[in-house]
């Protein structure tokens, strides 16, 4: 079996954000009350909420009309943008690798993101939170569940001795990298593409 190739979304292959569409004030209010309430954001990545209800809570609570969120968030959605370069490498990859993307986000991903990027056309796996309904490390999951990087390593069959993971959290990356996988950190410096070129070479 070839060795996996986990990658991360936001933060090491993407930027994009939801609601930059809107107005910087209603932009700023939406997530100020998003990171205020930490419970309400975590339940968005853990799939205990919709975006649907998501758009709801915000409309009711900061008073902006439901049907401006939710069309600004489909906007942003499907703007979200990968390099085009990046995809390429990726697709390179797949001769000699399982490409997964591992990913802490919402409903919206799958339902917007995924398709408007053609995604699954480069990764074999996407693994994200909301469908798991946990995170990426063991130490904050709920009850007795595995972190997010375990549900991957189980979905591909990956032998975590030979696995790779490119991402931008230094957590993230030493916890990979504790369980015997070699984890390539996205900064400043080193970008995914670097990554990527590297392990083309």
């Amino acid at each position: 079996m070839k060795p996996v190739l986990f990658i991360d979304f936001i933060g090491t292959l993407c930027d994009g954000r939801f609601w930059v569409s809107l107005d910087n004030d209603d932009y700023g209010r939406i997530d100020k009350f998003l990171f205020n309430d930490g419970e309400l954001f975590n339940g968005w990545m853990r799939g205990d909420y919709n975006s649907e209800k998501i758009c709801e809570i915000l409309s009711r609570e900061l008073r902006i009309e439901y049907e401006i969120l939710w069309d600004a968030l489909l906007a942003d959605c499907r703007a979200m943008r990968v390099f085009a370069a990046d995809l390429r490498k990726i697709g390179l990859l797949r001769k000699d690798y399982i490409t997964a993307i591992v990913t802490v986000n919402m409903d919206c991903f799958d339902r917007f993101i995924v398709p408007a990027l053609g995604l699954d056309k480069y990764f074999d796996c996407i693994v994200n939170s909301c469908n798991e309904g946990v995170f990426k490390y063991w130490d904050v999951d709920k009850g007795n569940k595995g972190g997010l990087l375990e549900v991957a390593l189980s979905r591909t069959g990956a032998d975590i001795n030979r696995s790779i993971l490119i991402d931008d959290s230094e957590k993230t990356c030493a916890e990979f990298k504790k369980i015997g996988g070699c984890a390539l950190r996205v900064d400043g410096l080193k970008t995914a593409s670097y990554w990527l070129d590297n392990l083309i070479k």
